[in-house]
Order: structure tokens, then C-alpha cells, then sequence
């Protein structure tokens, strides 16, 4: 899966983007590195997730320990003290409903999920203005490997 990335700390977003399909254990590696290695990162920053081109997992991911220490760990108070939001975008409706019955563990967390069919969907839920759909179409996207 490629999983390609940018900041943008003036709006406090992390914009995402997924293809393909990849392992949930490789995936949540690299999402979790992100905060590690981009100095642009800051805690309370929303998420946008965009999974518009990916291929949904087959195996279900909430019955995985993996998947229950992703959650933990996404959920920690004492590592991310702050409220913050994750929009996932899905590309079709068996993704939709899938990230929503994924996102469940993370209700009455620190970390509220939304999905959403569109990026516009997303951005206002986040009460993002529309025109940082712009900033996103023409921002680069990082590789974890080339990070600013």
C-alpha cells in the first residue's frame, strides 16, 4: 500500500492518503511513525485519513490483537492528552461501513472518528474552510522514508 502524507500545521492537519492495499500491522507502523520523525507534527492535530483509493483489509481488523493495541495506543491519554478528530474517506460502501465498524473502539476516546464519502464532507465536519481542499490538491505528499 502507499501511504503518502503532508502537514499542515497552519489548519493543525495531517492529511493521509492510502492506495492499494498492505497488512494492518505494516500500516499502522507507518501512521504511527509520522508523529515520530515530522518535527511539523503537533499534539491535538486532526487527521484527515484518505482512503479513497485503497483496498478495504479482507480480514476483519477488530478481531486482531494488533488492531486492539493500535487502538490503545491511538488512545492514550498520558502520549496524546488532547481531543483531536479523525475524518476517514472512503472510496465506496463496503469501506464506509467498514471503517465506521472500525472506528467504534475509538467512541467515548480522546480521538472521535468520522467517515466520510468526500473530502469536502470531511473539511467541514473539522470546520476546515472549503479552500483547503485547494492546499491539499497542490501540496506534495511525503513518503515516510523522505520526510521533510
Amino acid at each position: 500500500m502507499s501511504l503518502r502524507y503532508n502537514i499542515l500545521p497552519e489548519h493543525r492537519l495531517v492529511y493521509i492518503r492510502l492506495a492499494g492495499q498492505d497488512s494492518f500491522d505494516d500500516l499502522s507502523s507507518r501512521l504511527l511513525a509520522i508523529p515520530r520523525q515530522d518535527d511539523r507534527f503537533k499534539m491535538g492535530m486532526n487527521t484527515i485519513l484518505d482512503g479513497s483509493d485503497a483496498i478495504p483489509v479482507d480480514q476483519p481488523m477488530a478481531e486482531k490483537p494488533e488492531y486492539s493495541a493500535f487502538v490503545d495506543k491511538v488512545t492514550d491519554t498520558e502520549e496524546y492528552p488532547e481531543q483531536r478528530k479523525l475524518a476517514i474517506i472512503t472510496g465506496d460502501k463496503l469501506s464506509f461501513g467498514l471503517a465506521r465498524m472500525r472506528g467504534a473502539p475509538l467512541q467515548g476516546s480522546l480521538l472521535e472518528p468520522g467517515v466520510f464519502n468526500s473530502l469536502r464532507d470531511a473539511l467541514q465536519w473539522l470546520k476546515l474552510p472549503g479552500e483547503v481542499d485547494l492546499e491539499i490538491a497542490s501540496m506534495p505528499l511525503l513518503e515516510i522514508d523522505t520526510l521533510p
